[in-house]
Order: C-alpha cells, then sequence, then structure tokens
C-alpha cells in the first residue's frame, strides 16, 4: 500500500463517519 493509498482510504473512512 503506498502513502497515498493510505491517506486516501484515511480521508474516505473520515468522510464516511461524518456522514454517520
Amino acid at each position: 500500500m503506498t502513502l497515498r493509498e493510505a491517506t486516501f482510504r484515511r480521508q474516505s473512512r473520515g468522510m464516511s463517519d461524518a456522514m454517520q
């Protein structure tokens, strides 16, 4: 997993948490 991928996953996860 690349650093960019990890960051993207982290941001996407944060957005999901915010929506819920």
